[in-house]
């Protein structure tokens, strides 16, 4: 592996080890809840809405034409769900869904780093993007190497590919970054 050139920031910071419930709650609830509004939206609200505007449409199309509604046999045809299209006939397998279960048990948890000044938070959150622009990954490891703390093993096996979603918030002792889960690293 390539050795990354990468800054340190001198700057103040505190370490806060999460407890068990906060890491509890960044398993469940710091992804899953967009993920969560994503599907609602785009599987259960979104084809209700179209589905309730072609209705209007056509029943709207009926009364013009033939001055009342006229019974739609097809209506209720979609009452069934037909489970054909996860089926792939070609290779005689089924076709997985594109979330992937990384769950195994372990649950590796990235410690906040709480920094003194927005300055700092955003200069090191700057280096991380330029990190992962530069080789397109950056590790935990690296992450603590840039604000001068000391790092574990596993660090080294846990990353980012994409922080695009983090950002810069006011915590109560300072500042700190909003980072997404960090991944295995193949």
């Amino acid at each position: 592996m390539e050795k990354k050139n990468i800054k340190v920031i001198d700057c103040k910071v505190e370490v806060k080890k999460k407890n068990e419930l906060s890491k509890l709650a960044d398993i469940f609830f710091k992804e899953d809840l967009i993920s969560v509004k994503d599907h609602i939206l785009k599987e259960v609200i979104f084809p209700s809405i179209k589905k309730a505007l072609a209705e209007s449409g056509k029943t709207a199309i009926d009364m013009i034409f033939y001055g009342e509604t006229r019974s739609n046999s097809k209506r209720y045809s979609n009452r069934y769900k037909t489970y054909d299209d996860y089926y792939n006939a070609n290779e005689n397998t089924v076709v997985t869904s594109d979330r992937k279960n990384n769950f195994s048990g372990y649950v590796y948890s990235c410690d906040d780093i709480i920094f003194k000044s927005r300055t700092a938070a955003e200069d090191v959150l700057s280096e991380l993007l330029n990190i992962i622009a530069g080789y397109n990954l950056v590790t935990v490891s690296e992450y603590y190497g840039i604000v001068n703390q000391p790092t574990r093993y596993t660090d080294e096996r846990y990353g980012w590919t994409n922080l695009d979603n983090a950002r810069v918030v006011r915590v109560r002792d300072g500042y700190m970054i909003k980072l997404p889960r960090p991944l295995p690293i193949d």
